[in-house]
């Protein structure tokens, strides 16, 4: 049998700290959506070398101050920051670079 280790939540930073800790290691909120009746999650960064939640707070772009009317609003459309590369290595494939600039698009 194998033994299981979990990973103790971190304790809030302070009372009425807005995002609450995730078992996968990022901060997150959640909150509720009339549209489609459920509870939606976002979330803002790990809180393993954030621990005092500054950064997922206060980040320009994709801070919990930066997304709040976004996220209330239902517009919220920030893409995971681990996703960028990805998705820019397989655009690159699809295109010869030479074409890239040719056409001019812009990153």
């Amino acid at each position: 049998m194998s033994s299981i280790t979990s990973t103790a939540l971190p304790a809030l930073p302070y009372e009425g700290f807005p995002l609450r800790p995730h078992k996968n290691g990022s901060w997150y909120k959640s909150v509720w959506n009339p549209r489609t009746k459920k509870s939606e999650q976002f979330y803002f960064g790990s809180w393993r070398d954030d621990r005092k939640g500054d950064r997922a707070i206060r980040d320009p772009e994709i801070g919990y101050l930066a997304r709040r009317d976004a996220i209330k609003a239902g517009i919220d459309n920030v893409s995971p920051t681990f996703a960028l590369p990805h998705v820019f290595r397989n655009f690159l494939g699809w295109f010869p670079l030479s074409a890239v600039f040719q056409w001019g698009f812009c990153f």
